[in-house]
């Protein structure tokens, strides 16, 4: 059994999204990370937040994973942008220079007041 968890609540930004990523986002996990995701974008959403707070653990499949669902919301004209990365995974994300290709705050607020995504269409 996956040490992996999914929560969604609703942002406070309309049509934004707030998604709890618990646990580990690995080899085991990112499939069920990316189709979790997927039918959240299916439903209408397409400005995400996730909130990295509670993760343990992220890989490469979790970074691609990640990307991915970058891409497919870019080009719907959403986005994506990851908050709140504990310690245990900052690392992976300063080696990886992720936070060039997907933006990373340090808490939901500064997220919403600085990230273009969140501004009033």
């Amino acid at each position: 059994m996956s040490n992996f968890k999914f929560n969604v609540r609703a942002g406070e930004v309309s049509g934004c999204l707030i998604c709890e990523v618990i646990g580990t986002l690995d080899i085991t996990t990112a499939m069920e990370f990316e189709i979790t995701t997927h039918k959240t974008i299916k439903q209408g959403n397409e400005r995400l937040i996730f909130d990295f707070s509670q993760l343990d653990y992220i890989n490469s499949q979790g970074l691609g994973a990640l990307l991915s669902l970058h891409k497919v919301l870019d080009s719907g004209g959403g986005g994506l942008v990851i908050v709140s990365v504990a310690e245990r995974c900052q690392r992976i994300f300063d080696i990886t220079g992720l936070d060039k290709a997907i933006s990373v705050y340090k808490d939901i607020a500064e997220a919403l007041r600085k990230d273009p995504l969140f501004k009033v269409r």
